[in-house]
């Protein structure tokens, strides 16, 4: 059950089951950036006084954890490079399940590293041709496992 970064990221609107409990599509990453969140407003009064207003719970403010991927779409897992990009274009805007590529071993639970997520963007796809056996996508995260919904 060692940590570790992998060259992938478990992203798909559905649950696999034993012995992982991850989404049951594997993504090849190329490359990874973390994107912090706070909501807040900066002001300042008439008097130049500065107010922030920060959206906060009892712990502090409520900071979201937001992720840019880029995605190698290649044959993978018996799929061709084309089903692969149209699994894809078909999570694009769903709210899906993500496991960051810091994650646990294949073939041990990810349940404790499953996150709830809403893909929010999917960059451009290259025009199709015979030759194209891999392209590189861009896609943003956003939080939604922060903040229990009402």
């Amino acid at each position: 059950m060692t940590l570790a970064v992998r060259n992938h990221i478990h992203l798909s609107d559905s649950l696999g089951g034993t012995p992982e409990f991850a989404p049951n599509l594997k993504w090849p990453v190329a490359d990874r950036r973390e994107r912090p969140e706070v909501f807040q407003s900066v002001k300042r009064s008439l008097t130049g006084v500065l107010f922030n207003h920060v959206l906060s719970d009892v712990n502090g403010p409520l900071q979201f954890r937001n992720w840019r991927f880029v995605i190698v779409v290649r044959d993978y897992d018996g799929d061709t490079v084309w089903e692969r990009a149209e699994i894809l274009k078909g999570l694009n805007g769903k709210q899906v399940y993500f496991v960051d590529n810091y994650h646990t071993q294949d073939g041990a639970t990810h349940a404790g590293d499953v996150l709830t997520m809403v893909l929010a963007h999917l960059g451009e796809f290259p025009q199709f041709n015979p030759d194209l056996i891999r392209f590189y996508v861009e896609c943003e995260l956003v939080d939604a496992f922060s903040v229990p919904a009402p």
